[in-house]
């Protein structure tokens, strides 16, 4: 299966702005599933998981999004 065009132009701009972290990261969710060939569906966004926290902080800062710590998120 080929990846969604529309899906590219985030994911390599994630990929250029990851490159500069200092720990590993990973697209998680649909959007790696999507990367692996599977169907995921419409992708609506590309989740990011970062070892170093302060990784995440700068890319967020980069795009004015912020962080959820993994003790805020809550089962539905």
């Amino acid at each position: 299966m080929a990846l969604d065009p529309a899906l590219t132009a985030p994911l390599a701009a994630v990929a250029a702005a990851a490159s500069e972290a200092a720990g590993h990261w990973w697209v998680i969710g649909s959007a790696a599933a999507a990367l692996h060939g599977a169907e995921a569906g419409l992708v609506g966004d590309v989740d990011l998981l970062f070892a170093e926290p302060g990784d995440a902080r700068r890319m967020l800062a980069g795009w004015g999004g912020r962080a959820v710590p993994i003790g805020d998120v809550r089962p539905l």
